[in-house]
């Protein structure tokens, strides 16, 4: 056991294994052996799950591993357009669920908890930071027909969060005797994924402090401050605090629930991530 890190070992005997987000592994055998990995995504820890695409992002990297991590963004992507259609198009369609897309709640975030709402905010946070995750940006660029999907992606994330805003009110929480930060004037929205971006940078820049290199070529400390600003402009990355975490302490604010729907029409969604405003 080290200090941060409880170690286990464990014999596979020939059956397969499903491991919590965010477990480092390694595989052991006592003679040459060919094992297969796959991606396994729940609602209930894709949270955690969206911190581990954000770590391995930065990790340094096998081909493979690259290749599970191209993957794991096309699932996402995909939970992220699920939890749109379920939650959003009934109400474009104005129809019951029943008569437009099966709702099936087991597999839905409860967005009337802090859990579910963190659980949508990071699935759209790896939406938002598409681009800055991506490999291909620090080299050749993007394929174009990939990068409209991840804008389809990216637009869908900013329709479901209209539908939020319109049902849900989230404030931050009282705390007796607490200190308020200036930056929970931020809504969360805005402020979560600013968190993620800060961390990513603080990462980074710990790594090359380190001495530990990327297995992507082109990803440096300067690189990827500059794709940060582009996605969410020079003053996101001016906010004060410690990024040493990609986690979000779901007790700092509360949700609840519109009796009455502020909006009953969702079409073209012109919501803004980071408007000037936020930040003045």
């Amino acid at each position: 056991m080290s200090k941060r890190h409880v170690l286990q070992i464990c014999l596979l005997n020939l059956r397969s294994r499903v491991l919590q987000p965010n477990t480092p592994y390694r595989v052991l055998a006592v003679q040459s052996s060919i094992y297969a990995g796959g991606l396994f995504y729940s609602i209930s820890n894709i949270t955690d799950s969206c911190i581990g695409v954000l770590q391995s992002f930065l990790s340094t990297s096998t081909p493979r591993e690259l290749g599970l991590f191209k993957t794991s963004r096309l699932l996402l992507a995909r939970m992220l357009i699920y939890i749109h259609q379920q939650f959003v198009l009934d109400a474009i369609t104005e129809t019951s669920p029943s008569q437009n897309l099966p709702v099936n709640l087991v597999h839905l975030p409860d967005l009337e908890t802090m859990d579910g709402i963190l659980a949508v905010l990071s699935l759209i946070n790896i939406a938002e930071l598409a681009n800055v995750l991506h490999p291909d940006t620090y080299q050749a660029g993007v394929d174009p027909e990939e990068r409209m999907f991840l804008m389809h992606v990216r637009m869908q994330g900013r329709g479901l969060l209209q539908w939020l805003d319109s049902h849900y009110t989230l404030e931050p929480a009282a705390r007796t005797g607490a200190i308020v930060s200036t930056t929970q004037a931020l809504p969360l929205v805005h402020l979560y994924l600013i968190h993620q971006a800060c961390a990513l940078q603080e990462a980074k820049m710990s790594m090359e402090k380190a001495r530990i290199q990327s297995s992507i070529p082109g990803l440096t400390y300067q690189s990827l401050y500059l794709q940060i600003v582009r996605c969410l402009g020079p003053k996101a990355t001016k906010i004060p605090g410690h990024f040493r975490t990609f986690a979000w302490d779901k007790e700092t604010h509360r949700v609840s629930r519109h009796n009455i729907p502020l909006l009953t029409q969702f079409g073209t969604c012109t919501f803004t991530h980071l408007p000037n405003f936020v930040f003045e």
